[in-house]
């Protein structure tokens, strides 16, 4: 299955993630911050990035801008997972960098799979490593 670094400066966030995510197989990374991602990014590379938005640090949408601006993780898939969407505040910026998936964590199990499953696009990378409803834990 894929390497998937979930990045969310709660715990408890990244501990419903990771659950999901590993109970499907996939090997899971975690970083607190922006800044903690990249240094995670630089070590080991994912197959994607699950990442909230508003954080202390660097947030959302400067690690899309980093991850954007560097030639080997320009075409690193990235899911924002917030709990404060704001559609017409969020979808243009997340468009602009590429993100095609904005999930909120009071979004269903099967929303949550799905998005993961079409960045991931039915392939692993070589460097992935193998190793099941989602709540609504605050931002």
């Amino acid at each position: 299955m894929a390497m998937i670094l979930i990045v969310d400066d709660l715990l408890v966030n990244r501990e419903v993630l990771r659950t999901i995510l590993s109970s499907r197989g996939h090997r899971v990374l975690e970083a607190h911050d922006g800044a903690e991602a990249l240094v995670t990014v630089g070590e080991e590379m994912p197959d994607l990035v699950v990442t909230d938005i508003v954080m202390p640090g660097m947030n959302g949408y400067q690690l899309v801008r980093e991850l954007c601006s560097k030639p080997e993780t320009t075409r690193l898939p990235v899911i924002f997972a917030t709990a404060n969407f704001v559609e017409l505040e969020v979808m243009p910026l997340a468009r602009a960098y590429g993100v095609r998936h904005v999930l909120t964590k009071a979004d269903s199990l099967e929303k949550l799979c799905a998005a993961v499953e079409a960045e991931l696009g039915g392939c692993v990378s070589p460097q992935s490593a193998a190793i099941n409803e989602i709540g609504s834990p605050a931002d």
